[in-house]
């Protein structure tokens, strides 16, 4: 590797962000309650379930929206692994509830 490519890779690795995770999953029915979708915020300790959305097929479109809604930038998710990409660490955004 050339010393100029050397450079271009450091700056490359130097200009991606951090960003933060929501992690979410499904809870199917009970006797009592409905489905619903569990969003947690493991770095602020934080967790809201919000029931499920059925004109979404699937929770992670029912968790995004929820986010959309609330203001919260997604920038990107993972439905496999269950986690959604926010573009930004405001402080203000918090999974209260």
């Amino acid at each position: 590797m050339t010393k100029q490519q050397e450079q271009e890779h450091y700056r490359l690795v130097k200009s991606f962000g951090n960003t933060r995770v929501i992690h979410f999953k499904y809870l199917g029915p009970t006797n009592h309650r409905g489905s619903r979708v569990k969003l947690t915020d493991k770095w602020f300790g934080q967790s809201k379930t919000i029931p499920f959305d059925y004109s979404f097929s699937s929770s992670y479109e029912v968790a995004i929206n929820w986010l959309l809604k609330n203001g919260w930038n997604v920038s990107g998710m993972n439905s496999e692994d269950g986690i959604i990409l926010i573009g930004d660490w405001s402080s203000d955004k918090q999974l209260k509830g």
